[in-house]
């Protein structure tokens, strides 16, 4: 019994594979990188920073790709190309809702106020590292009834590009 099982997984696994004499990583990457990336996750409770951190998300909504990384609070970027982002952080008063969208420690894009949040399309490579980080003071709020933090982001189109800004 386990000869036909190693012969059946060798073939599913040869059947995959490309058989093609370019055969490289770029190939495999191409055929085995997550085609369709997509994310949501929210908040449900308030949070205050006594220093900058990340934004600590305790609902999954979608994670297709599994780029978002529950336990350190970011998106791993599964696969190279061309992202949407868009966050909503509602502060507690105006002084107290100061989030960064971060790249690779780069502060892409910033909000503060009582309703901030933004949207971005930004070219990102495989590895890449994308965070949500509320400023050193803040105090983001999550209710039950209707406002919550968020943060969402899908792939458009895979692949790099020429022009990157």
């Amino acid at each position: 019994m386990s000869t036909l099982l190693v012969r059946i997984t060798l073939l599913v696994v040869c059947y995959h594979l490309p058989v093609e004499s370019s055969y490289n990583y770029y190939n495999f990457y191409r055929h085995y990188a997550p085609s369709t990336v997509a994310f949501t996750v929210s908040k449900n409770t308030n949070q205050e920073f006594s220093e900058t951190g990340n934004v600590e998300f305790d609902h999954v909504l979608t994670n297709v790709g599994q780029a978002f990384q529950s336990g350190k609070n970011e998106i791993k970027i599964p696969t190279t190309g061309l992202y949407f982002f868009g966050y909503f952080a509602p502060g507690e008063d105006a002084g107290k809702g100061n989030v960064d969208l971060v790249k690779n420690g780069e502060v892409m894009l910033s909000s503060m106020g009582v309703n901030g949040g933004k949207v971005a399309v930004l070219f990102v490579q495989r590895g890449d590292i994308i965070t949500l980080q509320a400023r050193k003071g803040s105090l983001l709020v999550s209710t039950e009834d209707s406002q919550k933090v968020a943060f969402t982001g899908y792939l458009i189109k895979r692949g790099s590009f020429d022009n990157k800004y």
